[in-house]
């Protein structure tokens, strides 16, 4: 939802007429961030589950195995992909949590360790792609400024989270009828609930995004100018001393 609704409202709003001169901060330095994300992720997807329940086992061991496949996937297709055969420092702080996007929707459910890996693959072999090919294109066609590339981390692993959680409860229903009693994915139906959620999700994101972007727009005409200044923080906000230095 966030994804898409932020890109939504970057297309209405549209590209700065320049790049912004913050000064720089070496994209390795920033790999820490992704290192302490990798560790806590399994506990945002399993958080939520009871203490020491089966599901939330299930749903740490799962997202391990997703996360894992995915970095090992996200450092092969950055070097395949490079024309040095080098990593590229975006692929690795991003593709290497695709597979713990994509897990969300299915961690704990029945799903095999094979099923676990698999998806992690995929989601980070979409995240590289995103980065590589599809963000300059979507960039050049459609004039979406993806500041961060929250396209290709959180949008498109999430629909293979979302397409993939519609195949599991398609097949696995009485078998997590029996697991969880009856509470969950307990019904013959809930693959197409799980279909009109991810459709009316999509809509009413892309819908409140655009809406969003053109309050902002039209109501807030600085943004209309173009002017990568108006990006700044501290056009609105109280800053440090040294912000932009």
């Amino acid at each position: 939802f966030g994804a898409y609704f932020g890109l939504a409202c970057a297309w209405v709003l549209g590209k700065p007429s320049s790049e912004p001169d913050m000064g720089q901060i070496p994209d390795i330095f920033s790999l820490i961030g992704t290192l302490f994300l990798w560790i806590y992720w399994p506990s945002f997807v399993a958080g939520a589950m009871g203490a020491d329940s089966a599901g939330q086992e299930k749903a740490i061991v799962n997202t391990i195995l997703a996360l894992t496949s995915g970095t090992i996937t996200a450092f092969f297709g950055s070097s395949f992909f490079n024309e040095k055969g080098k990593f590229r420092p975006v692929d690795i702080q991003n593709a290497t949590l695709a597979g713990g996007v994509a897990i969300g929707c299915v961690a704990n459910l029945s799903l095999t360790p094979a099923g676990a890996l698999f998806l992690g693959v995929v989601a980070s072999a979409v995240s590289v792609v995103g980065y590589y090919y599809i963000q300059p294109w979507i960039e050049e066609n459609w004039l979406v400024h993806d500041t961060c590339g929250v396209h290709n981390l959180h949008a498109m692993p999430s629909l293979v989270g979302a397409l993939a959680s519609i195949f599991v409860a398609l097949n696995n229903a009485d078998i997590d009828k029996a697991t969880y009693d009856g509470t969950k994915y307990n019904s013959e139906s809930q693959w197409w609930r799980q279909l009109c959620g991810m459709l009316v999700i999509l809509v009413f994101s892309i819908g409140t995004g655009l809406l969003t972007g053109w309050i902002c727009k039209y109501a807030a005409p600085a943004f209309d100018e173009g002017n990568v200044k108006n990006y700044h923080d501290n056009e609105s906000w109280e800053t440090a001393d040294d912000y932009g230095k």
